[in-house]
């Protein structure tokens, strides 16, 4: 574990990134996946209304998990 520690601050530094910013980093990451996860479903469902569907949910609840992934990273970072 010591070592593991050693080269995440070695790799990361001690920089970390304000919960502001990652909210940005997420919403602008899961727009990007949002519209990609809109074109899958639309070719596999040949559905509009469907397709839609999907993404709404994939919008809501990959964003919130992405994101407190994210702020839990970022104390694990504070902490070491």
């Amino acid at each position: 574990m010591r070592k593991l520690k050693a080269y995440i601050r070695i790799v990361l530094g001690k920089r970390w990134l304000s919960n502001r910013v990652l909210f940005f980093k997420s919403v602008l990451y899961r727009g990007f996946s949002v519209m990609m996860t809109f074109l899958v479903s639309m070719v596999l469902t040949q559905d509009l209304h469907v397709s839609v569907g999907i993404s709404l949910f994939d919008i809501v609840f990959k964003t919130m998990l992405y994101f407190i992934f994210e702020i839990n990273w970022n104390n694990l970072i504070k902490r070491m």
